[in-house]
């Protein structure tokens, strides 16, 4: 089903992969692991077509998938037969309401509407959507978009389907509902599966094999479970011991809080010192995302107050750092050191930084 052969990518200022062999068979579920620049999206790329077709970077080596070479047809022929899911959602996601989005591949290569129908609810069912049909994709939860992307790309019913670190932005029922749809899918629709991940336990008793890549080259291969217990870094934190002080630094007193006729939060109220570490855990769609936006001060509540040292403030971007799961989101200039500055620039903070 896939053969690779000399496989090395190059890219401008770096090597995305060095002479790779590796060989899939058909139907079979084969985790990427590795850590972060080993080359595991390079790969999904090269797989894809995207790799020299949309990416650029120098490809030499052989390489099929599904019995085409995905470097000689255009990214829309290999589509039909190879899915890719994309780490970030928002990237692949185009239509208003999540029914559009996943009828949308089926209408580009003409089915006809009762076909569409059926693979459509049958995609919604098996990601666990179904009550997201008809809902608008802008307003949904970054795990949420995950689950419809995914839902998206399998209504399509490729030969192979690769999943860019799926798990993401998904909470454990989400991960679990993955998990449980590409079992299903192994046994029933007899697809290709190549899950590239970070977060490899999930999958571990699932996938027939782990292929392990560091450095753009294959480090390890074999039975998931063993392979992982050989190239499993080792892990340790430091001891950590929160002080929190007496001053009350922030407060949330019956917080509402939506988008346009949509309420997220009801009746919302904590409180938070100086000091503090707080972790703010929850589903997908719960409200995290809503409430940090509120505490940042880039959302109005509806209803309720937010006090900084008991003031009700309306200015907190000096006092209030917001880190967005996606960072393109807030990435602005060119350079770093214009991206580091951009801030202090626009609040008038114009003292001179050794940005060394």
């Amino acid at each position: 089903m896939i053969e690779v052969q000399g496989l090395t990518v190059r890219y401008p200022e770096a090597d995305g992969l060095r002479g790779m062999d590796l060989s899939i068979g058909r139907g079979e579920f084969v985790l990427i692991g590795g850590p972060s620049g080993g080359g595991k999206s390079t790969l999904a790329h090269v797989l894809m077509g995207l790799i020299p077709e949309t990416i650029p970077a120098q490809v030499t080596g052989a390489v099929t998938v599904a019995g085409i070479d995905p470097q000689r047809r255009r990214v829309a022929q290999v589509a039909r037969r190879v899915g890719l899911v994309f780490q970030n959602p928002v990237s692949q996601l185009f239509n208003a309401t999540v029914a559009e989005e996943v009828a949308f591949g089926l209408r580009n290569l003409a089915f006809a509407p009762d076909a569409i129908a059926k693979r459509m609810a049958w995609a919604l069912e098996a990601t666990g959507c179904r009550h997201l049909r008809d809902r608008a994709v802008r307003r949904l939860s970054s795990g949420e978009k995950q689950r419809v992307a995914i839902a998206a790309t399998l209504a399509m019913r490729p030969s192979v389907i690769i999943l860019d670190e799926p798990t993401a932005n998904l909470d454990d029922e989400g991960v679990r509902t993955l998990v449980q749809t590409l079992a299903w899918l192994r046994q029933r629709a007899e697809v290709t599966l190549l899950v590239v991940e970070h977060r490899l336990e999930p999958f571990l008793f699932q996938a027939d094999r782990l292929v392990w890549l560091a450095d753009g080259e294959v480090r390890a291969q074999g039975e998931p479970v063993e392979t992982w217990s050989q190239v499993r870094p080792a892990f340790s934190m430091p001891p950590c011991s929160p002080s929190p002080g007496d001053d009350l630094l922030v407060e949330m007193r019956d917080v509402a809080a939506g988008y346009d006729r949509s309420p997220v939060l009801e009746g919302c109220s904590m409180a938070l010192r100086r000091g503090d570490f707080a972790a703010l855990i929850g589903p997908n769609g719960a409200g995290k995302t809503t409430l940090a936006r509120v505490l940042a001060g880039l959302l109005k509540p509806r209803r309720g107050r937010v006090l900084w040292y008991a003031k009700d403030l309306s200015r907190r971007g000096r006092r209030v750092g917001l880190l967005q799961q996606n960072p393109l989101h807030q990435l602005v200039c060119d350079t770093v050191e214009e991206e580091v500055s951009f801030g202090p620039r626009n609040v008038g903070a114009m003292e001179t930084v050794d940005l060394a």
